[in-house]
């Protein structure tokens, strides 16, 4: 077993520690830990027999895996009364280990292939997730929007009926705030 491998497992026993502390009911706790698992099964995966194609697409998918923990760690430290400064470790820890374990860093990858991520994106992760965790981290950069700004956060390729949607589950699950009255209605993060 090699020092990235102890790293690994390290990691995931740290992120496991971190998010027991988090709610049985929330869904991000456990996409976190299913995605601690899955880059802990790729990157304990034999590459020596694979052909370079195959270890290209090999390496692309821990760079996705890579990039979507370290976005789930931004949005859970962002949301919960967890100390921010464990979810940063565990951040900067895996970004640490797949820099060393890949000689690359996550954004030489996806900047490289952006259409292939949005496609192992797109197959991975249901829609309505991934837009409502864009709008959370929308939400908690500009502290405060409306539909319409949403909608051209989102460059138009998403309705306003579906936005609705979204902030409704968002706040349905006490994650975002609604205040005012029908078009004049702003959001924000719920611990904001």
């Amino acid at each position: 077993m090699s020092m990235t491998d102890i790293n690994i497992e390290t990691l995931t026993n740290k992120l496991y520690q971190v998010t027991d502390r988090m709610d049985d009911q929330d869904s991000l706790k456990w996409k976190l830990r299913s995605s601690a698992l899955e880059i802990s099964e790729v990157m304990f995966h034999d590459t020596h027999e694979m052909s370079f194609s195959a270890e290209e697409e090999n390496t692309k998918r821990k760079a996705f895996l890579f990039e979507n923990i370290i976005f789930l760690l931004g949005l859970a430290s962002s949301q919960f009364h967890i100390a921010r400064s464990n979810f940063e470790t565990l951040q900067r820890e895996y970004r640490s280990v797949f820099s060393i374990k890949s000689n690359l860093k996550i954004e030489q990858i996806t900047s490289e292939n952006n259409k292939k991520t949005e496609i192992l994106e797109k197959e991975i992760t249901p829609e309505p997730f991934v837009r409502q965790n864009k709008i959370m981290n929308y939400l908690n950069e500009r502290h405060v929007a409306s539909i319409g700004e949403l909608v051209v956060f989102f460059e138009s390729s998403v309705s306003d009926k579906t936005l609705q949607r979204d902030l409704g589950e968002l706040v349905a699950q006490g994650k975002v705030r609604a205040d005012g009255e029908k078009r004049w209605r702003v959001y924000s993060l719920s611990n904001a």
